[in-house]
């Protein structure tokens, strides 16, 4: 990766982390997406590591007290990093031109009791929200994040 490339690809992850309101590339949306998940699941794996080593290699039980901390610090990475998506996530629909009130459609798997289909519903409304295209020029939630102007339509004489 050349210098110019690592360091757009940091600049994307950099600001605008708690903003809901304009719009959001779509690089944007796949490296925080990234790196949310990276969060999430390195936390659980170090939870867990700590925890084999307690019993396995110490041979002690991790008392309950420790194991409570966990879970409480497990929900609020878990909560954090929900609401760092959802401001992505309605950045990136505001990019498609739609309302962030669509994001409430991320919700929606939870009242289906099968959990395999739960998430084959959560991954593909990450996938969609993550490839669709956004709109050309402007729109109404502000400028086009690429740069681009909006091309005159054919049958509008402009």
């Amino acid at each position: 990766m050349d210098n110019n490339a690592r360091q757009t690809s940091v600049a994307t992850c950099e600001g605008e982390w708690l903003t809901f309101s304009g719009r959001a590339r779509r690089r944007e949306y796949w490296w925080k997406l990234f790196l949310l998940a990276s969060a999430s699941v390195g936390f659980i794996v170090t939870a867990s590591a700590l925890e084999y080593i307690a019993k396995v290699i110490y041979r002690i039980t991790v008392p309950v007290d420790v194991r409570s901390m966990f879970v409480l610090v497990f929900i609020l990475v878990t909560i954090v990093c929900n609401v760092l998506y959802l401001s992505v996530a309605v950045r990136r629909l505001h990019d498609c031109d739609l309302s962030g009130w669509w994001c409430l459609l991320s919700f929606s798997p939870c009242l289906v009791s099968d959990v395999p289909l739960r998430i084959v519903f959560s991954i593909s409304i990450m996938l969609i929200i993550g490839c669709i295209d956004g709109t050309c020029g402007p729109n109404r939630f502000g400028p086009d994040p690429k740069g681009r102007e909006r091309l005159p339509d054919a049958g509008s004489g402009e």
